[in-house]
């Protein structure tokens, strides 16, 4: 989407941007409209029986303060939760992006459509003026009346992405609703049109990891130390939207920090504990470098995407000045590479990163000592020397 938008900027156009909200949108899914779809799309008549017997004799209650209620049917929507219900709801909603794409009015750059991007109950539309937004808006309004899809005006947005001001005089509206005007809107939980959208993305990042490790020493602070990192890295290190941090960024070493006093916490080390030590006690490379491994997967599978809108954005990259290219130079910069290595496998692209990575043998020995010393602390390993030595030698291996 950045990618879109510093196109249509560079060329002195603006971009209005459309955040829409439907309400409840899993729960208005038709049984009927949705199992046609999968018929058009020729889905396997078995698998297709299947989902429509498990959705078409499913049967809920309802719980309140402990009590159920009774039995009852379910004649329309998806599973909140369910693992299949975003993909479901992306085969009903593709019928509103295929009209959006028919009606020849948003974002184009040369001939492909860009008007419209999204994921489940995520969509947002970008249109170069404001007459081709109110003609997408009377798009979706039609679809939603055929399809049952309510779309929320009071929390949908819009923002306009321009390097001018851009003053808009009519309102824009929904089903008869007026649609407020933000200085940016969110999708898929990340800010878009917002010029300080990356810090607040890397503040949003810290304050769920340290919430999250938080919650791990409070309910497994007994655990061993080797425990509580396994905990650590299965459940506080999604970085959730990284792919798109800036990582050349100053401000990025912010979540670097974070990111250290968490693992020496989890193994409950004195925070003057050497920077060098931490990968191998976590068990990966350096967190800069995980990051990077991050962007480089996800540019590698947007560049070879057969998904036609991703991989023109993906080459865009190479000219752009958006976050996205500016990771692409930086990771380059670090591989000493001019770009040949994206035609190579991923799994080469990793071991590149990987290999970048490498601590000498001394160091290693020590982590290691780190490490047992730290289990024998916990008790799950014997020694023959007292506990008070054993915090006496991690402190002094640790710090010194």
């Amino acid at each position: 989407m950045e990618e879109i938008i510093e196109f249509y900027n560079s060329n002195g156009s603006p971009v209005f941007l459309v955040a829409l909200d439907a309400s409840r949108a899993f729960d208005r899914v038709e049984y009927c409209k949705l199992f046609q779809l999968l018929i058009d799309r020729n889905m396997c008549p078995m698998l297709l029986r299947l989902l429509l017997y498990m959705y078409t004799h499913q049967k809920l209650r309802v719980k309140w303060n402990g009590v159920c209620s009774e039995l009852f049917d379910v004649a329309n929507g998806v599973k909140q939760g369910g693992i299949l219900s975003p993909l479901l709801f992306c085969i009903y909603i593709d019928v509103l992006f295929e009209r959006l794409r028919l009606a020849n009015v948003g974002c184009y750059i040369g001939h492909v459509y860009v008007g419209s991007v999204g994921y489940a109950d995520d969509v947002c539309l970008m249109a170069p003026s404001c007459h081709a937004v109110r003609k997408m808006l009377s798009v979706c309004e039609s679809f939603g009346q055929e399809y049952h899809v309510k779309f929320n005006s009071s929390k949908s947005q819009v923002t306009v992405c321009s390097k001018e001001n851009i003053v808009v005089h009519d309102n824009f509206t929904l089903n008869g609703d007026i649609i407020n005007i933000y200085n940016s809107v969110n999708h898929l939980g990340r800010d878009v049109g917002d010029s300080d959208s990356n810090c607040k993305a890397i503040n949003k990042a810290i304050g769920e990891l340290y919430m999250r490790t938080n919650y791990v020493m409070s309910k497994f602070g007994s655990c061993s130390s080797d425990i509580r990192n396994f905990l650590f890295r299965t459940y506080c290190t999604s970085y959730y939207g990284s792919s798109l941090w800036s990582l050349s960024h100053e401000y990025i070493n912010k979540f670097y920090c974070a990111w250290r006093k968490c693992v020496r916490r989890v193994w409950n080390l004195p925070n003057q504990t050497h920077c060098i030590f931490l990968n191998h006690l976590y068990g990966d490379v350096n967190i800069d470098m995980q990051l990077l491994r991050r962007f480089a997967s996800f540019y590698y599978c947007a560049m070879h995407s057969r998904n036609q809108i991703l991989s023109l954005c993906a080459k865009m990259c190479e000219q752009s000045k958006s976050i996205v290219a500016s990771n692409r130079k930086y990771l380059l910069y670090k591989l000493k590479n001019n770009g040949s290595i994206f035609e190579q496998s991923l799994s080469k692209l990793k071991n590149k990163l990987n290999s970048l990575n490498t601590v000498d043998n001394e160091t290693c020995s020590i982590a290691s000592a780190v490490i047992e010393l730290c289990l024998i602390r916990d008790g799950v390993l014997d020694a023959d020397w007292q506990m008070s030595d054993t915090n006496e030698l991690l402190y002094y291996v640790c710090v010194s």
